[in-house]
């Protein structure tokens, strides 16, 4: 079995060098009127605001999980596993996720007990590993206090002095992971975490480069906590988590422990908390809530107790045609009496219709400050075999304040139905993704599992079908490269409803934003930018240039290392060019004059190799009027771009600018993308190219 536990316990220097993250992991407020008075500043080092949302580059973590991290709903982060080129020999993924776009962290779980005691946090965060990594290495720096160590799939380069510098491949990453893994199931029993084996003997690893940060000393005074654990078996509890979280305000960096012996200590300021606990064996993995309580400045402390054994809710779904279960995921937000809510969350991921072990405390907490939801969700597949395959993605919302019990009949009025249809030239083993729920699962950001894809193709979804329900489906054409494909946008859907959708259907051309939930406008502080904006003289443009007819697709702009991609972009006015340049970056921004004008915008678009023959480049010019409109303003969640390049602001003074899209529609064109005519789609199917003049008009925009 594999488990993506996206929390667990840390140790005291590994949660202060982590609470930044976790004091973010909370959704970002949703934009206020002041927006229209005060611009909000984008932050400093931040990707191009208005770009295209290109697909994220995977980042390789040292125990050989590869993960991909993308803005989310609001901007949340999304992160989605890469499945490795070999199988992991540990047989588990185990994810802890947190923060936001840009400022995102994603630790093992097999790794989180050893955070500060032997593993730097900054191996984790994405952002520093994007700038680390190297063709496909990842630099780490080892300290150590005898001999040189010998760790598995690190190469060292150099040693001197107690210090050695070494890097890790995708490959040997796997072995490490193997290692820590075993390390981490011996040292659970004894909860001596980071006191032996990989690193004894003063053995540390950080990221080649990161900085050592300064130690955190509370500005406030702390009062011990003593907790009680039993096990999943009823006895004292060795080696398992306990949580602390803040029921007067989420963001504050409570605490956590592990057992030992059936007691957990933590220090925290006084005040209202609830206490999580995550029990797990190589079978089940379970939470239990105790109800709030209150540490007091004097006297003593109250009793907690967290009883493993009550979990006795396993999760179940029955669904109405036969599935495999292949996720779990279980998420309960918490929503302090100030400050925004935040989110635990545990998935499980293993051999679909294996049983995952996901159990539960039924439990009616009745908190007095704040207030507690959880959320469950299902994502099973299809039996091999069938064809077309299909899958269905589920969500359960848990009543206010309480744990329910956890199994489920699924009615067929539940859902939608939606038939997706993938147009592809060149055959290929791709992936399809689909995450969502209800909004406030998104508190902590949501973890992803891709589903193999074999392009061209079919594939059908079952999907929960609620107006609070939101889904979002993409794919990724190439797995080698992870390149190609399209994404789409957020989507409720009518229980009943039927719905189709092409995928990567020819010819491929730009397209603009046209929901405040997709497209390739970047999302700054839960806001969205148009693709056309004008900010008093400051137009803005970012639009996605090989993207498919359907209201909401954005063709994935990925750094293809098989092949070639160039733009251009030219901004004229009455005739007169006023900017031009590379467009790659996914932003066009240039002052315009503020009377009255004719305004043209061309965008060209090329990308060569391997992977594309259809629709390879395109041209596509618009021409509006447009003029300064001191008065204009966008609703929430839209926002447009101004001031300099260099210090970019955020405002909703702003009108956004008529770029109309066609849509391209060829009769009779294959999943394969070939024409109509049945002699020439049986040469394609042959594995003959099309002449030129048979393709259609991909490309001809």
């Amino acid at each position: 079995m594999r488990s993506s536990f996206l929390w667990r316990s840390l140790p005291p220097a590994a949660a202060a060098a982590l609470a930044a993250s976790l004091t973010v992991a909370a959704p970002l407020p949703a934009a206020t009127a002041d927006s229209l008075i005060a611009p909000s500043p984008v932050a400093a080092g931040q990707a191009a605001p208005g770009a295209p949302a290109r697909a994220p580059r995977p980042v390789l973590l040292m125990t050989g999980a590869r993960l991909a991290v993308q803005a989310g709903p609001g901007g949340r982060p999304v992160t989605v596993l890469v499945p490795p080129s070999s199988p992991a020999p540990a047989g588990r993924t185990a994810i802890l996720t947190m923060g936001r776009p840009g400022r995102v962290s994603e630790v093992p779980v097999d790794a989180l007990p050893f955070l500060g005691r032997g593993l730097d946090p900054g191996l984790f965060s994405v952002a520093a590993l994007q700038r680390a990594e190297h063709r496909g290495r990842l630099p780490v720096r080892v300290s150590y206090r005898e001999r040189v160590p010998s760790l598995p799939g690190v190469t060292i380069t150099h040693a001197a002095a107690g210090e050695a510098e070494g890097y890790l491949t995708a490959r040997s990453a796997l072995r490490f992971g193997a290692a820590l893994h075993r390390q981490y199931l011996a040292d659970h029993d004894r909860a001596a975490y980071g006191t032996d084996g990989l690193f004894g003997h003063g053995v540390s690893v950080a990221l080649a480069g990161a900085a050592v940060p300064a130690p955190a000393r509370p500005r406030f005074v702390m009062r011990t906590l003593t907790l009680q654990g039993t096990s999943l078996a009823g006895r004292p509890d060795n080696g398992d988590v306990v949580l602390l979280v803040s029921a007067d305000d989420i963001r504050r960096v409570a605490g956590s422990s592990v057992f030992r012996h059936g007691i957990a200590r933590v220090s925290v300021p006084v005040g209202r908390y609830w206490a999580i606990g995550l029990f797990s064996t190589a079978r089940k993995s379970a939470f239990v809530f105790a109800r709030q309580f209150t540490v007091v400045a004097h006297g003593p402390q109250p009793r907690v107790q967290l009883a493993g054994q009550t979990a006795t809710s396993v999760f179940r779904v029955s669904t109405p045609r036969p599935a495999l279960m292949d996720v779990e995921t279980f998420t309960a937000v918490l929503r302090g009496r100030t400050g925004p809510p935040g989110a635990v969350s545990l998935t499980l991921v293993g051999d679909p219709g294996h049983d995952l072990g996901l159990a539960l405390a039924p439990a009616d907490l009745a908190p007095e400050t704040g207030h507690l939801q959880t959320f469950t969700q299902a994502q099973l597949v299809s039996p091999p075999g069938a064809r077309p395959r299909y899958q269905y993605d589920l969500d359960f919302p848990g009543p206010p304040d309480r744990i329910p019990a956890q199994e489920h009949t699924v009615q067929p009025s539940s859902l939608a139905t939606v038939n997706e249809n993938l147009f592809q030239d060149q055959p290929s083993a791709g992936q399809w993704v689909t995450f969502g729920g209800t909004e406030p699962e998104f508190g902590a950001g949501v973890f992803s599992i891709p589903e193999a894809q074999g392009l061209p193709g079919q594939r059908v979804q079952y999907v929960t079908a609620d107006p609070s329900v939101v889904w979002l489906s993409q794919y990724v054409a190439f797995t080698s490269s992870f390149a190609g494909g399209q994404a789409g946008g957020l989507r409720s859907y009518r229980p009943g409803e039927v719905a189709t959708e092409d995928w990567g259907r020819y010819p491929l051309h730009p397209a603009t934003t046209v929901s405040p939930a997709a497209g390739p406008a970047a999302r700054i502080q839960g806001l969205q930018i148009p693709s056309a904006g004008r900010a008093g003289d400051v137009l803005t443009i970012a639009v996605g240039p090989f993207s498919d007819s359907t209201p909401g697709h954005f063709g994935q702009l990925t750094d293809d290392p098989t092949s070639k991609l160039t733009e251009r972009y030219e901004v004229d006015q009455d005739g007169t060019r006023l900017a031009a340049g590379d467009a790659s970056q996914g932003l066009a921004q240039v002052r315009l004059s503020p009377g009255p004008s004719a305004v043209r915008f061309t965008l060209s678009a090329r990308r060569t190799g391997p992977h594309y023959i259809l629709s390879p480049a395109s041209t596509t010019a618009w021409q509006w009027r447009s003029q300064r409109d001191p008065a204009a303003a966008v609703p929430a969640p839209w926002s447009c771009l101004t001031g300099r390049r260099t210090r970019p602001f955020l405002t909703r003074r702003c009108a956004v600018q008529p770029m109309m899209t066609l849509a391209y529609q060829v009769a009779g064109l294959s999943p394969a993308g070939a024409p109509a005519d049945r002699a020439e789609h049986r040469a394609y199917s042959a594995g003959r190219r099309p002449s030129d003049h048979q393709r259609g008009p991909g490309g001809l925009l």
